[in-house]
């Protein structure tokens, strides 16, 4: 078995974690990452596609073809962006704009949208991120797609601090020692990275996967042999 698969949001902390496992892992034989920087990786398996508009992807379609799955972990955090229509932009029709391309050049793929515990689906929430991610997660599952699966993650904990965090990610890293003790409330980057990959090998293909079962899906991950 082996697979080709697109990543968006190579550069972050959870789009890095499913990066290295990727790479890692002999069962995936080409990553296309779609990125406004370079990464700063040298792989023969990995094609860095820069992208100046996430809203249009059409002109890199040549790359988006024949894919088995997408692991779509673009985004930013609230904090990042305050301006309501701003998030709604890079949260809700970056990803919307990805996953219609994919459906129309890789149509039997798989996406994989990184979402977030507490999202709202109804979009009633009165908490912008749930209610963006919720109906982000309810627009994807009417495109047609697939398989579209969403992960909830709790506290996402990085290989590397960004520079210059918001003080509230400060304090949450500071934390992550009593939190981690609890597995519905975090995961470690490398073991989203496993988890959504273990997803790709199962195929699965539908479904919301909570905080508590990505950590059961990293600790089924076993690497294939070379």
């Amino acid at each position: 078995m082996t697979m080709r698969v697109a990543l968006f949001g190579a550069t972050g902390a959870a789009g890095s974690g499913v990066l290295r496992q990727c790479l890692d892992d002999p069962r995936v034989a080409e990553i296309v990452a779609l990125t406004r920087r370079p990464l700063g990786v040298e792989s023969p398996k990995l094609k860095e596609v820069p992208c100046s508009d996430f809203l249009d992807l059409e002109p890199l379609s040549a790359h988006l073809t024949g894919l088995d799955a997408c692991f779509y972990c673009l985004g930013v955090s609230q904090t990042q962006v305050p301006d309501p229509a701003k998030y709604r932009e890079i949260t809700y029709d970056f990803a919307l704009a990805a996953a219609q391309t994919l459906l129309r050049h890789s149509p039997d793929h798989t996406f994989h949208f990184l979402s977030g515990s507490g999202a709202d689906p109804t979009g009633r929430s009165r908490i912008l991120f749930a209610r963006v991610k919720g109906e982000t997660e309810a627009a994807l599952q009417e495109l047609g797609l697939a398989g579209i699966v969403c992960w909830r993650p709790g506290y996402i904990h990085p290989l590397h601090p960004r520079e210059n965090p918001h003080w509230s990610e400060g304090l949450t890293r500071m934390l992550y020692p009593l939190l981690r003790g609890f597995e519905g409330l975090s995961i470690t980057a490398d073991d989203l990275g496993r988890a959504m990959l273990q997803g790709a090998v199962e195929d699965l293909r539908e479904g919301v996967i909570e905080n508590r079962a990505m950590r059961d899906l990293a600790g089924r991950y076993e690497r294939a042999p070379s």
